[in-house]
């Protein structure tokens, strides 16, 4: 008799110690399964933040290569080119209007030039009037090209003064602002001509105070 109760009391030991096991090896595999959904969830944050910061970087490089090499934001401080443009006056310019063409009689520039003996380059906006070869002269308040009388639509007044005649060089523009009369432009400059390469933009649309395609 003892014996058998013996045997039931250490079975009975066995059972509980399997049972324990069981326990502690739920309790690792709770554990186990907790730890990587914290891990998932601080990856998914990084991976997050990690995006944002290329999508910002991404727009930070676009915005650099656009208005470096696509298009220019100009603001207008004289009314040289009034009523076109006029004083205070945004637009923009498109940079690669001249990549695979050359500027064109009535076109609307923003260009660098040395405009003096005594001054530096500076940036300026004017209307193309005469191309390579061009002979261009006002007469009475005209403008003649080539010998052929000009109609201006653009201009706000007939010029009030003779100039030229101005022979364009290869390779060089002659450019006017619309506001004849108070323009200070190619029929005042030392240097009137301005060479094509230091034609940075045309000029497409003035977007402040309101919006108007240039023309």
């Amino acid at each position: 008799m003892k014996s058998n109760t013996q045997q039931s009391e250490v079975e009975l030991i066995e059972i509980d110690l399997d049972s324990v096991t069981e326990k502690k090896e739920d309790t690792v595999k709770v554990e186990e399964s907790i730890i990587p959904k914290k891990e998932s969830r601080v990856n998914k944050v990084v991976k997050e933040v990690i995006s944002y910061a290329i999508i910002i970087l991404l727009a930070f490089i676009i915005a650099i290569v656009v208005n470096n090499y696509v298009i220019i934001n100009a603001n207008v401080p004289t009314k040289s080119m009034a009523d076109t443009i006029n004083e205070k006056d945004k637009l923009f310019g498109y940079r690669l209007a001249y990549m695979f063409s050359e500027p064109k009689r009535g076109d609307v520039v923003i260009f660098e030039h040395q405009c003096y003996k005594e001054s530096k380059k500076e940036a300026l906006i004017k209307r193309v009037i005469g191309l390579p070869t061009d002979r261009i002269e006002i007469i009475d308040g005209v403008l003649y090209r080539n010998g052929t009388a000009v109609v201006e639509n653009y201009i706000t007044e007939p010029m009030t003064e003779d100039f030229g005649p101005y022979v364009v060089p290869e390779g060089c523009y002659f450019l006017l602002g619309d506001n004849r009369n108070i323009s200070d432009d190619a029929r005042f400059w030392d240097y009137p001509y301005v060479k094509e390469e230091d034609i940075i933009a045309k000029a497409m649309f003035k977007y402040s105070p309101s919006f108007e395609i240039i023309k």
